[in-house]
């Protein structure tokens, strides 16, 4: 489906969704609907202004919202924006896999290990170092 994020913005000039396999309603907006029917061709299931109106589609009357909702078939497809479940395994696999393959190279490997430690030390006290020389310099500095 095309997000409605996509109806907010204001400054497209050019803009070609065909062929994606899209469906559902294109949302409302001046911008979406300003665009030729090529614009959204090859999605069968697609439809809204400028395409084919959807059927049994009305479109929302204006009412006032007390917080209560009258139709429980109102229903937001916010839903489909939040990360899936194969998002955060997926996640978890791949900072677990480069985790350990970073530490258990170095635990295996011994040369590996000394010379990353070796590189830490010789970067901790090149540090140390530079802070040093710019303190001895921004107080040289301060005092003429």
């Amino acid at each position: 489906m095309i997000p409605q994020g996509l109806a907010n913005l204001t400054f497209l000039s050019v803009l070609d969704l065909s062929n994606n396999h899209l469906s559902r309603r294109i949302p409302s907006s001046t911008q979406l609907q300003s665009f030729d029917r090529s614009s959204y061709s090859g999605n069968a299931q697609l439809c809204g202004p400028p395409l084919q109106e959807c059927p049994g589609y009305a479109p929302p009357s204006p009412h006032i919202d007390h917080g209560n909702n009258s139709n429980p078939q109102e229903h937001d497809d916010d839903d489909e924006d939040f990360p899936s479940l194969e998002f955060y395994i997926s996640m978890v696999l791949g900072f677990s896999i480069a985790f350990w393959g970073f530490w258990g190279c170095l635990i295996v490997n011994r040369s590996w290990r000394n010379a990353y430690f070796t590189f830490l030390t010789d970067m901790k006290s090149w540090l140390h170092m530079t802070a040093r020389v710019c303190s001895a310099r921004l107080k040289e500095k301060l005092r003429a």
